[in-house]
């Protein structure tokens, strides 16, 4: 957590009282591999900062390419 709210210090100096409010609202996640995290359709309701790994993404067309 420590390194993400110093990596958005880098852009943008927060202030203390900042750094606690997203402190008590970030959530650290694993996915496996693989795994879909979102869908054609659905409605994105979060953001997603990736610590470690590759996040990738794919689309299909109507005639299934």
């Amino acid at each position: 957590m420590n390194e993400l709210i110093n990596q958005i210090n880098n852009y943008h100096q927060l202030s203390p009282k900042t750094i606690e409010a997203l402190q008590g609202i970030f959530t650290v996640k694993t996915f496996k591999k693989n795994e879909i995290i979102l869908r054609a359709g659905d409605v994105a309701r979060y953001y997603y900062f990736v610590k470690y790994g590759l996040l990738g993404y794919y689309t299909i067309d109507e005639t299934g390419n």
